[in-house]
């Protein structure tokens, strides 16, 4: 019996039409998701770095190292809230491109992808009590800061096996007999993928230190630049080993996929080279900022080029689903909908603006109460 067709397992996209051009919705897509991805490094890259810096006090009987576990500590619960909420526009973005796709690998892992929501819940609750425990005067319970880490990992673990899966429509109909109980482990890229995603969350955490450090500067010069070195170092080697994950992902690839970054695309290749250039650009300035001991311009600058390195692999992560899928993707009807865009676009304005009021309050108590040098 002759196999079927990949394109004749995709389900119909259906009749409703894009209320506005196709490349508006990927950009939506690209910027939203820098928008989340940002803070989920927090979170998951924060929650390791919590966990060192315990243990790394302990060990040392450093107080620099618990002082920097204790205010992690406090962080990463606002972090998880700003990741949750952003999380949701670019989930609602995948499903108006990609929807047909995202849903049939959502159902084929359908009891890993549910147990998402019990696990954030659990591991959100966590964090929240480390965090009152600190605010409390305890110490932090090692026991709640590792189960949080690993339902962490573990939720990221189970996206990336959603989003590998829905590149493959070709593997739906085997794993369709386990009746959503398995995930997508045959998938050569799955785990250079996801190590690229999470020893990158612990480098960008380590920027997060480093802005931690300037923020506590003015209370204790002597800590803000213990923090600030702390964190440009843990950035640049985390970085290091980054630039040999990433390459080992890169050649784990299909070659027609890895192709268009290696010459086959102009954009996807110039996409590549850009973020490359700024990561090694960002290593420079932290390492400029560790070293001087007024470090806030070069830290600064630092954070901008890092901030367009995930800019870029963020638009490669969309070149590439777009490569993959386009044998499968037909052309999308567009009707233009010009009041319901220019409501969205009014209301996601204002989402952002009422975020960016409330990160101001945050940082406003935390100076006012001292609790960001704790």
């Amino acid at each position: 019996m002759a196999s079927p067709n990949p394109a004749d397992l995709i389900p119909s996209a259906g009749n409703i039409p894009l209320p506005g051009p196709e490349w508006l919705f990927h950009a939506l897509l690209v910027f939203t998701f820098i928008l989340h991805i940002i803070p989920m490094n927090f979170v998951l890259g924060g929650g390791v770095t919590t966990l060192y810096a315990e243990i790394m006090g302990s060990r040392r009987n450093d107080d620099r190292f618990r002082r920097l576990a204790r205010g992690l500590a406090q962080i990463t619960p606002y972090a998880t809230a700003a990741a949750i909420t952003t999380g949701i526009a670019p989930l609602l973005f995948v499903q108006v491109l990609y929807g047909q796709y995202f849903y049939t690998s959502s159902v084929l892992i359908g009891s890993f992808w549910i147990s998402v929501i019990a696990l954030l819940i659990v591991g959100y609750y966590g964090l929240y009590r480390n965090s009152f425990r600190v605010k409390h005067g305890k110490s932090l319970s090692m026991w709640t800061a590792w189960g949080s880490s690993i339902i962490f990992i573990v939720i990221g673990f189970i996206y990336s096996n959603n989003m590998t899966l829905m590149l493959t429509p070709e593997k739906w109909r085997d794993l369709y007999a386990a009746g959503g109980h398995t995930l997508n482990l045959s998938e050569p890229s799955l785990y250079p993928r996801y190590l690229h995603f999470l020893v990158g969350s612990i480098a960008v955490s380590g920027a997060l230190v480093v802005a931690y450090g300037l923020f506590a500067w003015k209370k204790d010069d002597g800590y803000g630049r213990w923090l600030v070195r702390a964190g440009a170092f843990q950035f640049i080697a985390v970085t290091g080993a980054q630039f040999i994950v990433g390459f080992t992902f890169l050649f784990a690839l299909r070659e027609e996929w890895r192709m268009i970054f290696l010459g086959g695309s102009v954009y996807a290749t110039g996409l590549l080279l850009a973020g490359l250039t700024f990561a090694v650009v960002s290593m420079a300035l932290f390492l400029i900022a560790a070293l001087r001991d007024r470090p806030a311009t070069p830290a600064i600058a630092g954070m901008i080029a890092l901030a367009l390195t995930i800019t870029f692999m963020a638009m490669m992560r969309d070149a590439l689903r777009r490569h993959a899928l386009e044998p499968f993707v037909t052309s999308f009807n567009v009707v233009p909908q010009t009041v319901v865009m220019t409501a969205f676009f009014v209301l996601f304005v204002a989402a952002l603006a009422i975020i960016g009021w409330m990160v101001a309050i945050v940082l406003r108590a935390g100076k006012s109460t001292g609790k960001a040098s704790d």
